[in-house]
């Protein structure tokens, strides 16, 4: 199997950017809404003037592609790739 490399970046300054870190963030569905907006109007750390400070945070190689909107319970990321694998990451240890 072909191996991707799955990246995810941070904010610099911020530390780790959860979901639920977001006060009053209502993001009942993957998307956001049902509209697939993918707009968070509470989010204040990544805007226009701090996108270009984002660096990578870390890495995780899977086995195929990963293009699905990831699932956030409690202390655990699930997201699966194209190759049919599901993964659960820890955020704490991310």
């Amino acid at each position: 199997m072909k191996s991707k490399l799955l990246t995810l970046a941070s904010a610099a300054t911020a530390g780790a950017v959860v979901a639920h870190t977001a006060v009053g963030a209502d993001w009942p569905s993957a998307g956001a809404d049902l509209n697939n907006s993918r707009y968070q109007s509470n989010e204040t750390r990544i805007s226009a003037d701090t996108v270009g400070s984002l660096q990578l945070k870390w890495t995780l190689d899977t086995n195929g592609d990963v293009t699905a909107h990831p699932t956030v319970d409690g202390n655990n990321l699930y997201f699966p790739d194209s190759a049919g694998f599901l993964y659960k990451v820890e955020k704490k240890h991310r």
